[in-house]
This record gives C-alpha cells, structure tokens and sequence, in this order.
C-alpha cells in the first residue's frame, strides 16, 4: 500500500523544488552576468577602437591640411616670386629704353631715376621712372601687363602724393605715364582719358601709343 502523503512530504517536495529552481536560477543569473561582462568588454573595446579611430583620422586630417598649407605657401611664394621677375624685367626694359634717348615724344629730359622712394612726415611714396628736366617731370608707372585698374592709382596717389613728397618741384608740370610690355586696350583708352602717356614694347624699342598728354 502506498502511503498517504504527510503535510511535512509536501513541505519537503516543494523546498526540493524550489532549491531546483534557485539553482536553475542562479545559472541563468550567473550566465546572464557572464554575457553582460563580456558585451561590456566588447563594447568598450569596439568604443576605444572607435576613439582610436577618430583619433587617427584627426591626426590624418590635421597632417594633410598643414601640407596644404605649407603647398600653399610655397605655391604662393613662387607665384609671388615670378611676378616680381616679371616687373622687374619691365622696370628694366623701360628704363634702359628711356634712358638711351632720354626723351618721351617730343619731350627731352636730363635726368632719369628709377625706383625712386621718399618719405616726408607720414606719407610715403614709390615711383618706378622719373624723368626731369628744368621745368617737367614725368612719373611713369611700369606693369609687366598693365590692367585697367592699375591706372587711377596714378592718378589719385602717385600724383598727388608726389607733389607732397617732393616739394622742389611744386613750380614743374608734371605728366603722368604707364609703360607695360602688355597694354590690352582697356587699360590704354584709360590711361589716355586721363591725358597720361601710353608706353609699350615693339621689340627691343619703346613705342609711344599716344601724343595727346595733361599737365597736372
């Protein structure tokens, strides 16, 4: 026969029971822990491999552009660098030019300067010919190419400041004059609005563009 189950056999199958339980329970709670961990692990090794990454593209991105830069610079000097050589050949043509017959048209002079710098006070000027003689100066203007915007600066500051600076020859008429081995000609009809002379290079001479002048 079998036999009737006590109160107490009740009591001892569910605290069987429910120890079975607390073990499954603590493995799934220690597994669940253990695949936290590992997530977090990973997590902040994908975080610091990102950082890390970030980092590096950073640094990449800072060394190309301060190579950029440093092109740049180096890009601009040369560039620099060829326009002064540029002016400089003009300069030089037209002074030597000018300074072998000393005369502009019809005009003579007796002296002929270049790169002619003065300072009075504090105004400050640079010319790039100046051609004088007893009672006339010519400032001439020189540009490798000469653009039309290059022209009023003759005419509202070189001129005027020249007067200030160089107060000797305030009795003088003075005539203004741009000179380029290239003249296109918006620059020239300008230039001769203004009643300035018009230089150009016709092969190893200077041509004179234009007759019609103002004494400012």
């Amino acid at each position: 026969m079998k036999r009737e189950l006590t109160k107490q056999d009740v009591l001892d199958m569910f605290a069987k029971t429910d120890k079975k339980f607390d073990k499954r329970l603590e493995k799934s709670r220690k597994k669940f822990n253990e695949d936290l961990a590992k997530s977090r692990k990973e997590g902040e090794k994908r975080s610091k491999e990102f950082d890390e990454s970030i980092k590096k593209d950073r640094k990449e991105r800072m060394l190309s552009s301060k190579d950029f830069d440093e092109r740049m610079k180096k890009l601009s000097k040369q560039i620099g660098g060829i326009g002064n050589n540029n002016g400089d050949v003009a300069e030089e043509f037209f002074f030597n030019g000018l300074a072998a017959k000393m005369r502009i048209g019809e005009m003579i002079f007796d002296t002929i300067e270049k790169k002619v710098k003065a300072i009075r006070k504090n105004l400050e000027g640079e010319y790039d010919i100046i051609l004088t003689n007893s009672n006339t100066v010519v400032i001439t203007e020189v540009k490798y190419k000469f653009h039309p915007d290059d022209v009023a600066p003759l005419l509202d500051k070189k001129i005027p400041n020249f007067k200030k600076l160089f107060p000797m020859y305030k009795d003088f008429k003075i005539y203004g004059a741009i000179a380029g081995l290239s003249v296109p000609d918006g620059a020239k009809k300008k230039a001769i609005k203004y009643g300035f002379f018009v230089l150009a290079q016709s092969g190893d001479n200077i041509k004179l563009l234009n007759d019609n002048v103002k004494c400012y």
